[in-house]
């Protein structure tokens, strides 16, 4: 009688041991939200610690406080661990208020003064050079000049993440040296005429843009980026887009008319 029992608490344990380290098996998750001319980014680890980047369009019809909301019931997420802005501009913060009335946040961090839009909610300054550490191991830093946050970089584990809100000279330099296997270009950002910088050489590159064909980032940045890029997306035209990032692997989920298009692409 001893031996079935020692059989039903050893697979017992192997459950439970393979309940316990499947989140470890995941990777980095990166939700780039279709809102139009705007962006949302949804920072995700696979023990629950999740941020969102910016959450905001340019035109009033679009509602990306509720698209993330959608996003993060999808992933099982009810308290955000930080709401970063890198700017109060409707493009970058327009759905904010409508996401903090549905999902509380642990921290609120602006990289410029949020008056009347977060009045009273408790928000903290970003500036160039902050980090913010949370559980599982994700940091995030904010980067810039003359106190203006260009870019939000996130690191977890291998994985290397970057967040642009302007493409400018400096923030390239340093985007190089950074090496994302992740690149998110907000949607002023996707615009920018200029091509990429020099030594900027992503598995992926997202592109936040417009439904409209005309406000598709189409100025020379795209088809730089294809060039030294494995997969670049265009949230425009490929609608949302979900990356997961798990060792030297990336894989890019978008969704077109209500299908799912999976990838497997290596990281550079």
């Amino acid at each position: 009688m001893r031996l079935p029992f020692l059989v039903i608490i050893f697979i017992l344990l192997v459950w439970l041991w393979a309940w316990a380290v499947a989140p470890l098996r995941r990777g980095l998750v990166l939700e780039c939200l279709d809102a139009g001319p705007g962006q949302c980014w949804i920072i995700h680890t696979p023990r629950g610690s999740t941020v969102v980047v910016n959450c905001g369009s340019a035109d009033p019809r679009n509602r990306p406080g509720v698209a993330a909301l959608r996003t993060l019931a999808r992933l099982g997420v009810n308290r955000l661990d930080a709401i970063i802005l890198s700017r109060t501009e409707p493009d970058a913060a327009s759905g904010v208020v409508e996401l903090l009335d549905e999902m509380p946040s642990d921290a609120l961090l602006c990289g410029d003064d949020p008056a009347g839009l977060l009045s009273g909610s408790g928000w903290q300054r970003l500036r160039p050079g902050m980090k913010i550490r949370l559980r599982d191991g994700l940091e995030l830093e904010a980067h810039g000049v003359g106190g203006q946050v260009e870019c939000v970089t996130t690191r977890w584990k291998q994985a290397r993440v970057a967040l642009v809100d302007r493409l400018s000279p400096g923030c390239g330099r340093f985007l190089a040296t950074f090496g994302p296997q992740v690149l998110a270009l907000s949607y002023a950002a996707s615009r920018e005429p200029a091509g990429v910088p020099p030594g900027l050489a992503p598995a992926v590159a997202v592109l936040s843009s417009g439904r409209s064909h005309a406000t598709w980032a189409d100025y020379g940045l795209r088809r730089a980026l294809e060039s030294v890029t494995g997969t670049v997306c265009n949230t425009g035209r490929d609608g949302g887009i979900s990356l997961s990032i798990h060792g030297s692997r990336v894989e890019v989920r978008t969704a077109r008319q209500g299908r799912l298009h999976s990838a497997d692409i290596r990281t550079r």
